[in-house]
């Protein structure tokens, strides 16, 4: 509970404690390992993998060190649509890529998966780069260059800037949030500067969303609520889905084809497009994908 609500000091203390009495200890020494990277803020990692025949398998990689996602006392990586996960496989003393849907059997000590890794517990070591296996019809086969093409610290927390909606209230600068509180789908989010509004993954959609901060707790649940979405893609910043957004205008989704991301911060790619921004809330809004659903009552 204290690693939770971000007491880093006294976690480490209590696991500290726990380690002296138990040395043993798996949960303290997880628990002991992530209040030390939290307390110092140790970015997330990020790993790119391509190569492999399975093009699903070729994505984005997201480290997610939440105690409900470790294996084996390890981190976690997730696909960006969170449909795979690479994780520590003691058994066979590499790591491996699996479904979502087989974390439980992982976490109980299965070792199954498409994918493997090189012998080697650091999956950031070059020695793990590349040459990883791949499962076929004829069993486990080299791929020499598959594995991970690149790996980054998501140290700073990315800005993007709407604009162009028919609705001004949309038009406004959205700050990433990670913590586990915010996320939705396993993805982050971005908040509004005045916290009104979110952007999240709508995984039933394969798009991204734009809803009132309200409806968070909701689209944690499952609804895909919304007055916004983005071309289809998991990749909110990859340029083609940029712009092209679609807008709900109160009875069907209208494309607008200048709406949508207008810059990204940090971002080397991006123009520096300007503008006021806007607040507000009288929105008229779609409630479910876009099928006529009546929207839930107001608590």
């Amino acid at each position: 509970a204290k690693l939770e609500l971000r007491r880093y000091e006294d976690a480490l203390s209590d696991f500290d404690r726990a380690l002296k009495f138990n040395p043993e200890d798996a949960y303290a020494r997880w628990g002991r390992d992530m209040a030390l990277k939290q307390r110092g803020g140790a970015p997330l990692q990020t790993i790119t993998l391509s190569g492999f025949a399975k093009e699903e398998m070729n994505s984005r990689y997201v480290e997610r060190r939440q105690l409900e996602f470790t294996v084996n006392d390890q981190e976690t990586y997730w696909s960006d649509g969170g449909e795979f996960f690479l994780y520590w496989c003691i058994k066979e003393k590499r790591w491996k890529g699996s479904r979502s849907s087989d974390l439980p059997e992982v976490q109980g000590g299965r070792a199954c998966g498409f994918i493997a890794s090189p012998l080697g517990r650091n999956l950031l070591a070059p020695s793990c780069a590349k040459g990883w296996h791949e499962w076929t019809a004829q069993g486990w086969l080299v791929r020499p260059d598959a594995g991970i093409s690149s790996a980054v610290s998501a140290a700073s927390f990315k800005m993007i800037m709407l604009r162009g909606f028919a609705k001004q209230e949309m038009n406004l600068d959205y700050i990433e949030r990670r913590q586990p509180e915010f996320t939705v789908n396993g993805r982050e989010t971005f908040w509004s500067a005045g916290s009104q509004f979110f952007i999240y993954w709508c995984k039933k959609e394969t798009r991204w969303k734009g809803t009132r901060a309200e409806d968070l707790q909701r689209v944690q649940a499952g609804r895909s609520l919304g007055f916004i979405g983005s071309p289809v893609g998991n990749d909110l910043l990859d340029p083609p889905r940029r712009l092209g957004w679609h807008e709900w205008d109160g009875s069907a989704w209208v494309q607008q084809l200048e709406a949508g991301v207008a810059c990204v911060k940090p971002d080397p790619m991006s123009n520096h497009a300007g503008g006021p921004t806007h607040s507000g809330n009288g929105l008229k809004r779609q409630r479910e994908d876009s099928n006529g659903m009546e929207p839930p009552k107001r608590r």
